[in-house]
């Protein structure tokens, strides 16, 4: 298997859930959430290292970096959280 496709085998979590609409060639996301800020991992494969990059601010993105073990194949990924507001109706 070359490195390209263990890089792709690797799945980013959002708090233990697949992120969806997951492709390993598109590298930027967004993603809305209500309550608490999902955390994000990584379900790598053996022969893949991860790195996330998480401020804990908003108006960043999530920095996902995947490295392959031969350090030949690197993907980064950003995925930008959006927390939905909540409307107030007022009578």
């Amino acid at each position: 298997m070359n490195c390209l496709k263990k890089v792709q085998k690797s799945k980013i979590l959002l708090n233990g859930k697949e992120l969806p609409d997951f492709s390993a060639e598109r590298l930027e996301y967004q993603v809305s959430y209500s309550g608490q800020r999902p955390k994000v991992t990584v379900e790598e494969n053996d022969q893949v290292a991860s790195t996330v990059v998480d401020s804990g601010d908003n108006r960043l993105p999530v920095l996902v970096r995947l490295l392959s073990e031969s350090g030949k194949q690197v993907k980064e990924y950003r995925i930008q959280l959006t927390e939905e507001k909540k409307l107030l109706l007022v009578r």
